[in-house]
């Protein structure tokens, strides 16, 4: 009896240190919070660098549609150099082909070549030509203006997209990182067990010696302590995993032979205290996610490009100014001069192309507007999952909680039987071992809990 009073102090440390041991507490541990993981994925995450790089391209091809609504200034060049001149006029050609015409440029030929000159007239054999020119549309049938709003729709969609990757990178990070959380809570539960079994051998040792104590309470003592023993180096090497493969998400430098050192906090983590209803929104609100704001930008980039379709049916009118200089007469010098001019265009051979492109847009569209539709339904039955997933979890906290509760009240009952010498040591082993699983079970449940909350506050967010 005096050696069972001697153990009863050490059961009870043992349980406080298991509701207060942390492993973020304990000394030389470097602290990690969630913020700060996720600060790091930011900058390190591969798919947010693309989606970065992806909205910036976004950027740059709106930019590229923009300057389209300038002039189009070119320098243009050229010239030409032909066998024979591209004029030539004979004396037949100025005194015609009649009989006495022809006798008349035949007199003035022969004259001529005696004289050394020549019978005829000759130009354009070579010329060249330089200036600057510039063309204005005036009116494209819209596809300027739709080409423009288009771009912008893309460079929503990019942002959107953006964060959409962001989601992701969040999502696998917290994801790990409750792991980890739960297995430290877990590895917390096991030291303090462990701690209890170390007092009990030792205490149990002494009973045994004053032969108040039997050597088979010993052995199961020690057996429940190999098992104990046994379980922290598995949750040990999972912690290790666990924290290479969150820091490698993150891109965070990381050193095995630290591993054991880092602890993660509870610093940032959503409450566990609150229940769903507290962090549900009106469905109307929850709704406008990214998904469904990139299926409206789906239909819209639709409808602008069956505008872009119709402009392309449509007269095209530009005005233009150019100005240069040239010589493409020869013996006659060369000058600068400007020319004004505007140009209309009708398709006329596209017209049947164009019509089919716009049927095409109106497939486009209808497509489109079928799958909003039922990537809309598709969201709000994610949500209602979510949600009920989100209860889910709230429930099996309860449930696991109240089970941890019973397990501490029956163990403190059980202590107090075998202080009386009504129970026996291997009952009250088994009674802490339970009370052990209860505690994990609470580490796992609170650890899902939060997962739920966070999938759901993710799923809502714009």
């Amino acid at each position: 009896m005096h050696a069972r009073k001697l153990i009863r102090p050490a059961i009870c440390s043992a349980l406080f240190l298991c509701l207060t041991l942390c492993a973020g507490a304990q000394e030389g541990k470097i602290s990690i919070s969630l913020q700060d993981c996720l600060k790091e994925a930011e900058n390190n995450s591969v798919e947010i660098k693309n989606a970065r790089l992806d909205f910036l391209q976004a950027k740059a091809t709106k930019s590229e549609v923009w300057q389209m609504w300038l002039p189009q200034v070119s320098i243009n060049a050229g010239g030409y150099y032909a066998l024979k001149p591209l004029l030539r006029v004979d004396l037949q050609d100025i005194l015609g082909t009649t009989t006495w015409g022809m006798t008349l440029a035949d007199i003035i030929t022969t004259a001529a070549s005696e004289m050394g000159i020549k019978p005829y007239y000759a130009n354009l054999q070579k010329g060249y030509m330089v200036g600057v020119g510039a063309l204005q549309p005036i009116f494209t049938g819209g596809r300027l203006l739709n080409a423009n709003k288009l771009a912008s729709v893309g460079v929503e969609a990019a942002e959107l997209r953006r964060g959409m990757a962001t989601r992701t990178t969040r999502d696998s990070v917290e994801t790990k990182y409750l792991r980890i959380l739960s297995l430290q809570e877990k590895f917390a539960v096991v030291n303090a067990a462990r701690a209890l079994l170390d007092t009990l051998e030792k205490d149990v040792n002494c009973g045994v010696e004053s032969g108040v104590m039997t050597q088979g309470e010993l052995l199961e003592v020690r057996l429940h302590k190999s098992e104990l023993n046994q379980r922290e180096l598995l949750l040990k090497r999972g912690l290790k995993l666990l924290k290479m493969d969150l820091f490698n998400t993150a891109g965070m430098p990381w050193s095995y032979s630290l591993l054991d050192k880092y602890c993660l906090s509870e610093e940032g983590l959503v409450s566990t205290e609150k229940p769903p209803k507290d962090y549900i929104v009106p469905e109307e609100e929850a709704v406008d996610c990214y998904e469904s704001r990139l299926l409206d930008l789906l239909v819209e980039s639709k409808r602008l490009e069956k505008k872009i379709a119709v402009g392309s049916s449509l007269p095209q009118i530009g005005a233009g100014f150019s100005y240069g200089y040239s010589n493409l007469i020869e013996r006659h010098t060369g000058r600068f001069n400007g020319v004004g001019f505007v140009t209309l265009q009708i398709p006329i051979t596209g017209a049947i192309t164009n019509a089919q492109r716009i049927r095409k847009s109106d497939y486009e569209l209808e497509k489109a507007l079928n799958t909003q539709e039922y990537a809309t339904a598709q969201l709000r039955l994610q949500l209602q999952m979510l949600q009920v997933e989100m209860e889910t979890a709230w429930d099996c906290l309860q449930n696991a909680a109240e089970a941890e509760t019973l397990c501490r009240e029956t163990v403190r009952k059980m202590q107090a039987g075998f202080d009386a010498g009504t129970v026996a040591m291997n009952e009250l082993l088994k009674g802490q071992l339970d009370l052990q699983e209860a505690s994990c079970k609470t580490a796992d449940a609170r650890a899902e809990y939060r997962k739920a909350i966070r999938r759901y506050l993710l799923r809502i967010s714009l």
